[in-house]
């Protein structure tokens, strides 16, 4: 049988010259104690299309006795591909050990004389410094140098080695890599640790790009099965900001999930959290919603202090006291439970939503004691470091029935869900290192689809500590996402929003937090939020009436150009490394030709600049509005990617939004 590899793939013509630069593969590897992937045979392969003009290549390959059932589909534009699949113990003994997984393995060559360029990502550790140390600096340029004909040039990123293996706690499983006038995207499917190396070879003559796990020792007895992490493999055509934008547009066309069966915006909420915390009485969050709904939002979020034990401040105890008793509410909070506020929230054309951390489990918590064979539990005996394993099926089972009945119950339309507890901390026996977190994700992932699958208008937020399981296997199963913990001060927010180069906006969520300054609030903070979604946090009940105006102001313009954030992205400016530097964004929506700038002068001399738009046609009239005042302008294509557009601020902090469509 002719051996299966990428070459066979439906992948656009367009692409044909990066193609041919691919060796034979079949883009993915396996290493065991005994073999590795090269050693592979095809044992068998079939091919379909769908209804949705997708290509899926399922082959079945034999690794020993390990059998590996893959599929490759090719999505209908054949831009990208993505990978997926499972590996069985067909062996009639224990299997060797699996050492490495690598969903993603490909090799292509080139010239001596090229230049080839990586481009990673940082990721979602809240940072209080400027510029932050989180998505900040948001994109890490390398160079893949060759030099002498003996040596050769890599680059590592890695996630998962902190924070209980959370996958985005240091840097973020995608990659770009430049190779002439065009290049190719990587990312991976997986919400634990990971190692991804894009390598030059040894006299420059091939480069080699690989993203998996690493650092198993794990034997499969015979007939055990385990899923295999997912990889994304795209292409594109321009320099790496076009390559961004090409994975970012997978991500919104391929991983979003709809809700209700329509395609997601930016949405505007309210979290309690950082102002009230653990505060949450019903009459004292009713009177929150009430200003709320005044202020435009769209969802009401009950956030960490709501279930069975949690504590009244978080001075008495942390929000992670008694997580795990799930199927009941604080009655000195709720005393008639959820329902009252949800339907009040409801009343004021809002949906009525919770935060859940259901992996941590407190170790005096009703779940903790009642099975405590569903828990691992912390090895130095910490009181809240303990982890439900969804790897136990009855778990899983309680947790979808409990969960189920949560959302019917009370009317919840939106579940913050946390997976702040990690797996990577507990022992495993010999021979069996691995075992833990794959069942535990599989299991974790069931739950997570089952929501999906059973509740179609439950919006599902992200959270992990902040942004820190932000891989593939999470982002196609969250509407949106709550990227940084960091929540005062704008300049370190905006300067997160950059990250806006491969994630659309509905996966940046944060908040408004000024802490009930005096002063009014300024339209640059605000500004500084509109790169993605946003809400408030504050006890609104307290705000000054002018304020709410203006807040809600601020909303109805967010709105009105909300839509753009799902399309490419650019910045205006190079990295602002200080605070002296202008930055700022574009959005732009190639099908309409409409787009959005905004730009921020901060504590820089200067007052005008002139930053130059792209993707404009140099031979096409655009009309740019202030949303506020209505004012209008008309520049040429032309002007505006060579010149430039225009920019007056003449005060510091100062900041602009200027929609624009064709004239």
């Amino acid at each position: 049988m002719k051996a299966f590899n990428l070459h066979a793939l439906p992948i656009n013509a367009a692409f044909a010259d990066i193609l041919e630069r691919f060796e034979d593969g079949v883009g993915f590897a396996v290493k065991t104690a005994a073999v590795d992937s090269a050693t592979m045979v095809l044992r068998e392969a079939a091919v379909s299309t769908g209804a949705d003009g997708t290509t899926v290549t399922r082959s079945l390959f034999d690794l020993g006795e390990l059998e590996i059932d893959s599929t490759h589909t090719v999505f209908a534009d054949g831009r990208a591909l993505t990978f997926a699949g499972t590996m069985t113990n067909r062996g009639a003994s224990r299997s060797p050990a699996i050492r490495s997984i690598s969903p993603l393995s490909v090799a292509l060559r080139l010239t001596r004389e090229e230049r080839i360029f990586a481009y990673s990502f940082s990721a979602g550790l809240s940072d209080t410094s400027y510029p932050p140390l989180d998505f900040g600096m948001a994109i890490k340029p390398h160079e893949l140098v060759c030099w002498q004909a003996n040596h050769g040039s890599s680059i590592f990123s890695q996630g998962g080695m902190t924070w209980g293996g959370a996958s985005t706690a240091r840097e973020l499983p995608y990659q770009v890599v430049q190779v002439g006038g065009g290049g190719l995207f990587l990312g991976l499917e997986w919400p634990g640790d990971w190692l991804a190396m894009v390598s030059r070879a040894a006299g420059g003559a091939g480069l080699n790009c690989e993203m998996g796990l690493i650092d198993l020792d794990l034997c499969l007895d015979p007939g055990e099965s385990i899923p295999l992490p997912g990889g994304l493999l795209g292409f594109y055509q321009g320099d790496w900001i076009e390559g961004c934008n090409a994975l970012r547009r997978t991500i919104v066309d391929h991983y979003v999930p709809k809700l209700n069966g329509k395609a997601i915006v930016p949405p505007v909420f309210y979290d309690h959290w950082y102002a009230l915390g653990q505060n949450c009485v019903e009459p004292l969050m009713r009177e929150q919603s009430d200003v709320a709904a005044r202020l435009g939002c769209e969802y009401f979020i009950q956030d960490a202090g709501w279930h069975k034990g949690s504590p009244q401040t978080q001075a008495e105890a942390p929000h992670f006291k008694g997580t795990g008793n799930w199927d009941s509410v604080e009655p000195t909070k709720y005393p008639n439970g959820l329902k009252p506020l949800s339907d009040h929230v409801a009343a004021q054309g809002m949906g009525f939503g919770l935060w859940i951390e259901p992996t941590r489990c407190d170790r005096d918590s009703d779940l903790a004691k009642q099975h405590p064979d569903w828990v691992l539990f912390a090895k130095d005996g910490a009181q809240y470091r303990n982890l439900v394993n969804f790897g136990n099926a009855e778990a899983l089972a309680w947790f979808i029935e409990t969960f189920d009945r949560l959302v019917r119950e009370n009317n919840v339309r939106w579940f913050r869900f946390d997976i702040g507890a990690g797996i990577e901390d507990y022992p495993e026996p010999a021979g069996r290192k691995g075992i833990l977190k794959f069942r535990h994700y599989e299991g974790l992932m069931q739950f997570w689809d089952h929501l999906l699958q059973e509740h179609p208008d439950l919006h599902i937020e992200g959270v992990s500590n902040g942004g820190r399981r932000m891989d593939l296997s999470c982002l196609k199963r969250c509407h949106t996402y709550w990227c940084d913990d960091h929540t005062q001060h704008p300049d370190v927010m905006r300067s997160g929003r950059r990250i806006n180069l491969i994630f659309p906006g509905n996966y940046l969520d944060q908040v408004v937090f000024f802490d009930n300054e005096a002063a009014d609030y300024p339209a640059y903070g605000y500004h500084a939020l509109m790169g993605g979604s946003w809400g408030f946090t504050e006890k609104l009940s307290e705000w000054p009436e002018q304020r709410l105006r203006d807040a809600q102001r601020h909303v109805e313009v967010f709105k009105s150009f909300r839509h753009l954030l799902m399309k490419d992205f650019a910045p205006l400016f190079p990295y602002p490394y200080t605070l002296e530097d202008w930055d700022g964004w574009q959005w732009h929506d190639p099908e309409t030709g409409e787009g959005v700038i905004i730009i921020f002068r901060c504590l820089g001399d200067e007052a005008s600049c002139s930053p130059t738009l792209r993707w404009v046609d140099p031979y096409t009239r655009y009309a740019f509005t202030d949303p506020y005042t209505e004012s209008r302008q008309v520049l040429t294509g032309a002007a505006l990617s060579t010149t430039g557009f225009p920019v007056d601020l003449p005060h510091h902090r100062a900041s602009m939004i200027r929609c624009y469509r064709l004239a």
